[in-house]
């Protein structure tokens, strides 16, 4: 039978089991991120988002509603962002 404490230490593992690494990006990546931002809140274009979150990638597509640039955060679909926490962006 099974110690308690092992049971403990198993559902510990279990619940980090699909935790995901931030990746760390290159300035190029930075820059390419940035641009199609600007592109998209100049041009009112829809857009999907890859950001990364509580230890997962996450994906939301809409409109840029608002930025805060003293903040790094931009507001898609009612939902701030970090900008910090962006991995990937597609115009749509």
């Amino acid at each position: 039978m099974m110690q308690l404490e092992h049971r403990k230490e198993l559902k510990k593992l279990k619940k980090h089991e699909d935790d995901k690494e931030k990746p760390t990006l290159d300035k190029q990546e930075k820059e390419m991120i940035n641009t199609k931002l600007q592109q998209a809140i100049h041009n009112n274009l829809a857009i999907t988002i890859k950001y990364y979150e509580d230890k997962s990638f996450k994906t939301i597509t809409g409109s840029i509603k608002k930025t805060d640039v003293n903040k790094g955060v931009i507001f898609i679909n009612d939902q701030k962002i970090k900008v910090e926490n962006l991995v990937g962006i597609k115009l749509k």
